[in-house]
């Protein structure tokens, strides 16, 4: 009731704001002669959209007929096929163009990184895709420059620094730098891309580092990579503790969907023993602490069956899907 009370007065703040705002006529595009697919016929339909503000306000297969002005942009779709914006879920901005692996860090600074990320931030735009989850090494300049306009590219959802025990998945130090010290003075974490730490209290920091830092979410490595050097494809990484922290740190600021199984729920228990499989492991470590908050502890949630629940803890400070 304390978060209801909150948004409450928050929309009482801002009425007087958004009733101006309303004020101003939406800007409306039409698009005409495209082609849709509305879901259920075999074939693609040819019509007439129009977008007004962020909403499709009406499909016709008539010609609507409107006026251009500076609030309506027509555009002629000459018979193309019309879709929604693509999501990418998992993309690495500041890791692409790494002929050479994680070990080309070192020979880049910030940049050439940043020159990259936002080049391909661009060509996934003009690829389709409008919105993006960025799951590790990237923060939220290219975010916030593409929010102002400053910037050509999609909507971000960023995890800031990847999170990573000392050997682990997000371990990227070259062979040389073999000290604990390293840790935190290759090239990989001065560019902010990781956090190596290990325990608890490391880790816990790392993670509310990263949300301080702007991160939509945290992103934590809990098993061996393809081109991380340190570690097996198969290993487990991260222990509970470590898990758990990344899992606290966002507690206050999570976006959690869950979808219990068609018939029922049961109830979840912290288990006695860590499950190995650690797409499991984190699921259960966020179940297991975040349900009884948003829910209460008589809460009923079935994880035993994990290939019939479906757990989306995502960890991030806003909705993927709004109307803004």
């Amino acid at each position: 009731m304390k978060n209801l009370k909150i948004l409450s007065l928050c929309g009482l703040v801002l009425a007087p704001l958004w009733a101006i705002a309303q004020d101003a006529p939406a800007q409306s595009t039409l698009f005409t002669n495209v082609m849709v697919f509305d879901g259920t016929s075999e074939t693609l339909r040819d019509v007439d959209v129009l977008v007004t503000g962020n909403k499709i306000s009406q499909i016709s297969e008539e010609p609507l007929a409107v006026i251009a002005s500076t609030n309506m942009s027509v555009i002629d779709g000459g018979g193309r096929t019309l879709m929604p914006g693509l999501i990418e879920s998992h993309v690495h901005l500041n890791m692409q163009h790494m002929v050479g692996g994680y070990d080309t860090f070192e020979h880049k600074d910030w940049q050439e990184v940043g020159a990259m990320a936002a080049f391909t931030a661009q060509s996934l735009l003009m690829d389709g895709f409008t919105t993006v989850r960025d799951v590790g090494a990237l923060h939220a300049g290219i975010r916030r420059a593409v929010d102002r306009g400053d910037a050509i590219g999609p909507r971000i959802y960023n995890a800031g620094a990847v999170i990573s025990q000392t050997s682990g998945h997000g371990d990227w130090r070259l062979k040389g730098q073999n000290t604990l010290e390293s840790r935190n003075t290759h090239k990989v974490a001065q560019l902010g891309l990781a956090f190596v730490v290990d325990g608890h209290d490391a880790t816990l920091s790392a993670a509310r580092q990263n949300l301080a830092n702007g991160a939509s979410l945290n992103k934590m490595m809990l098993s061996g990579g393809v081109f991380s050097s340190k570690d097996g494809l198969h290993t487990i990484q991260g222990t509970d503790e470590e898990v758990s922290a990344v899992v606290r740190a966002s507690n206050d600021i999570i976006y959690a969907e869950f979808i219990s199984p068609p018939h029922g729920g049961c109830p979840i228990k912290s288990p006695t023993a860590a499950p190995r499989d650690p797409k499991t492991r984190a699921s259960v470590a966020a179940v297991t602490q975040l349900a009884p908050r948003i829910w209460g502890t008589s809460t009923k949630i079935c994880a035993k069956k994990c290939r019939k629940f479906l757990i989306v803890p995502l960890a991030t400070k806003t909705p993927f899907f709004s109307d803004s």
